[in-house]
Formats: C-alpha cells, structure tokens, sequence
C-alpha cells in the first residue's frame, strides 16, 4: 500500500481486503499503511511518517517492483471513494485554483505535468511524485473522456511507465493536445 487509507470507513471498498488479493493473485508480499490519507497539515503528516510502523510500509513501497495505482480528477464529477469523508469543496477548490487538474497516489499535478499546491501533497501520507518516478515500474489505471485531463497530466510527471485506459480517454487527450498546439 503507497497511500493512507481512506478517513471513513467505506462498506464497499475494503483497502485491506483488496491489498489482500492482490497479494494472493501476484504471489507477492503486501505491507499495509495502516495511517489516514489526509492530515490537518505538513508538520503532523512528517511527524506521522517518521513513526516506526508508517516508515517501514513507506520504505517497502519505494522498493516495490510494481506499483500499481488510479489517475484521479480534481473535478466534482470525478472524485472518488478515495476523498471519502473529506470535504472536498475546502480542499479542492483551492487545488482548482492553482491548476491543478488530478492526482496520482493523491499528489496533485498541473495538466503540464508538475506538482502544484505544496503544502496539500505534504499532507498526503504517502509516495510523493519524486518518489514514484524512481520507482522501478508504475502502472496507472483511468479511463473516460471525463479523465482527459487528469490522465494527460499524469502522463506529463513521468511518473507512469504502462497505462491502462480507453478510448474516449485517448480521444480526449488527443483533443487537449490539438487545442494547446493550436495556441
């Protein structure tokens, strides 16, 4: 597990359990980060990452072989169980106003690619940006013309080594690219 898990229990989604499978389905060794997704600020998320428990799953998950992880959209329509309990009208408009337009592992990026809003990624218990493009492989998994920019962004961190999306996505990513060569 590369992030925090979710701050309200979801019914749907089990972290663990699906950490689980996907242990039992690779043959693989899973280390749960058994720690919130989003702290109140920088300070307390560096204070919690330093704790023995949280430092070990962070320092096995920037050696994993495979990371496998979403491209999530900073817009309404695109958020997801992974926001769950967090008001996300407080935290996002401020990210949308910066350019932000989605996440990887919840570290937010610009649609060029580069982290903005500093101090909402140092909240993120988790990999950073930096960290997952010196992973050995990150595969990242998105789809739907909603998710264009998001997924263009993403492509643009040169964090993502495979990605697994569909066709309305590619169209979309093609229209975005036309529009900005058309500038």
């Amino acid at each position: 597990q590369v992030i925090g898990g979710i701050l309200v229990q979801n019914p749907v989604i089990n972290i663990p359990g699906l950490l689980n499978t996907m242990v039992e389905k690779f043959g693989a060794t899973g280390i749960s980060l058994t720690a919130p997704l989003l702290m109140d600020n920088p300070e307390m998320c560096s204070m919690l990452k330093r704790q023995p428990a949280i430092a070990f799953a962070l320092n096995k998950a920037r050696k994993a072989d495979l990371v496998l992880t979403g491209i999530g959209g900073v817009s309404k329509d695109t958020l997801s169980y992974l926001w769950s309990g967090i008001d996300t009208d407080r935290e996002f408009e401020p990210l949308r106003e910066n350019g932000a337009v989605g996440f990887i592992c919840a570290q937010a990026f610009d649609i060029q690619g580069k982290a903005c809003c500093p101090e909402f990624n140092q909240r993120v218990v988790g990999l950073t940006l930096d960290e997952l493009r010196n992973s050995k492989k990150v595969v990242s998994i998105s789809g739907g013309a909603r998710k264009g920019q998001a997924v263009l962004g993403a492509l643009r961190t040169g964090v993502v080594n495979v990605l697994v999306t569909d066709l309305a996505c590619i169209r979309e990513i093609i229209r975005l690219e036309k529009q900005e060569a058309g500038k």
